[in-house]
């Protein structure tokens, strides 16, 4: 009976390889009930039975099958419910975009800058068309004070005017 038990496990342990390795899982299950019974026909006498033994073995390699078949679908549910949330944000990304574009106007295919000093002054006007939505930009940097600035500019200690610029940027 013990002989018998060992057989037993060494036929689960084997089948539990065959389908771990990814093999044909019905090839498993039919390799271990013959490696089992090859092994009790070797550990019992003529008219000793080992039936109860093998209806055990199915009985373990039907549960550690159905196992298997339990984790792989669970496993498949996962990665089909991770799809279906990547393609709802995917879809809300989508929504999104559109919204926006719908806002903002339509989505401008290019992207413009334009800058220039005004002559005999301090200031700087940018104009920007960026994603269908345009930007002005006044600027004052003083250059009287260059003078007063360092061989880097503006980062030399207490300067004065020279570190004072104003800014301002509005959406238009």
């Amino acid at each position: 009976a013990k002989q018998l038990r060992i057989a037993r496990d060494a036929a689960v342990q084997a089948f539990r390889r065959a389908a771990a390795t990814g093999g044909d899982e019905y090839a498993g299950l039919v390799e271990a009930q013959r490696s089992f019974a090859r092994a009790a026909e070797e550990a019992s006498r003529s008219e000793w039975t080992y039936d109860e033994e093998r209806k055990e073995l199915e009985t373990t390699l039907r549960a550690v099958s159905k196992a298997s078949t339990d984790a792989r679908d669970a496993v498949i549910a996962a990665a089909q419910a991770r799809a279906g949330v990547f393609a709802l944000l995917k879809k809300l990304a989508l929504e999104l975009s559109a919204a926006t574009a719908s806002r903002l106007g339509a989505d401008a295919p290019w992207d413009a800058a334009v800058a220039a000093r005004v002559p005999d002054t301090n200031v700087n006007v940018a104009l920007g068309l960026q994603r269908g939505k345009s930007t002005v930009q006044l600027s004052c940097v003083p250059d009287d004070s260059s003078a007063l600035l360092g061989a880097s500019g503006f980062n030399k200690p207490k300067v004065g005017a020279g570190d004072l610029a104003v800014s301002w940027k509005g959406d238009v």
